[in-house]
């Protein structure tokens, strides 16, 4: 009766017919049928008692209704109508509610690790990558701070630098009584440098020097560039001796090969202007 009410009302449908409930949600949830139709306390009983939990109940078509009956011994015909007349007065979740107190539950649900190996991954990725991200974040960052603290010719550290690590170096003097000297060197005739052979000759003067003084007291000294003419250099006080044993160094650096600045005899000139070679 239902099978041709279905094929009358719904004559583009293809009607698969199955011998059991379970042979029916079976061919729905492998794909084999798009839907199934279904008494709904038929239907909530068996996917309650089979576990078909994969599987949801969408809603009712119109004009399909099921109609609750009980039955009674023959001649009790006053006791059916008086039930006919109580069932008539259930709500729909109260018939709900004696389905679901009713029906024999058994819930079998096999763990599915899929979704959490995959939600891991995700996370997993995304960590990393954001690790990958703060890492070169860092590294820029100590670059950008190396290069605001450094002189760009010399490779010293610039004013900036150098009054940093003055500050530091007498707030640790105070702080265990030692001494603290500062050593400034001034480089004698370097604006005739500049002048007869060129600012290149002069750029090369001080980087020559800055190598010199970085050599003769690497890690022992904080050294920075104050000026074209001035380099600067504090001694921690865990390697002072006397001051005047730090300044008799420096004039031995001038008898170090490289001292000097190889400038040319005379200075190639190009458009009216003197340029060093």
């Amino acid at each position: 009766m239902v099978e041709e009410r279905i094929r009358h009302d719904y004559p583009h449908l293809t009607v698969l017919l199955t011998d059991t409930e379970t042979q029916a949600l079976t061919m729905v949830e492998a794909g084999g049928a798009d839907m199934t139709l279904r008494s709904l306390t038929v239907a909530a009983s068996t996917i309650r008692m089979e576990g078909w939990f994969n599987l949801k109940i969408a809603g009712r078509l119109p004009a399909y209704a099921n109609a609750m009956r009980i039955g009674v011994v023959r001649g009790h015909e006053a006791l059916r109508d008086r039930l006919d007349r109580g069932v008539a007065t259930l709500e729909a979740d109260e018939v709900a509610r004696i389905v679901n107190r009713h029906v024999p539950i058994r819930i079998e649900e096999a763990a599915d690790y899929r979704l959490l190996l995959q939600v891991g991954v995700v996370f997993l990725l995304v960590l990393g990558t954001n690790l990958y991200w703060i890492q070169r974040l860092r590294r820029a960052n100590a670059r950008l701070q190396q290069q605001s603290l450094t002189d760009v010719l010399t490779g010293l550290g610039n004013r900036l630098a150098l009054n940093q690590r003055l500050e530091e170096a007498a707030a640790a003097a105070r702080r265990h009584g030692h001494p603290l000297s500062v050593i400034m060197l001034d480089l004698d005739h370097f604006k005739q440098v500049n002048d007869e052979h060129g600012h290149l000759a002069g750029d090369r003067v001080l980087v020559a020097l800055a190598g010199i003084i970085a050599r003769a007291h690497a890690a022992e000294r904080q050294r920075g560039a104050l000026g074209w003419r001035g380099v600067p250099g504090a001694v921690p006080a865990d390697r002072i001796v006397a001051g005047g044993d730090w300044c008799r160094t420096y004039p031995r650096c001038r008898r170090r090969p490289g001292f000097r600045s190889r400038a040319p005899a005379q200075p190639e000139r190009r458009g009216g202007r003197a340029a060093a070679g």
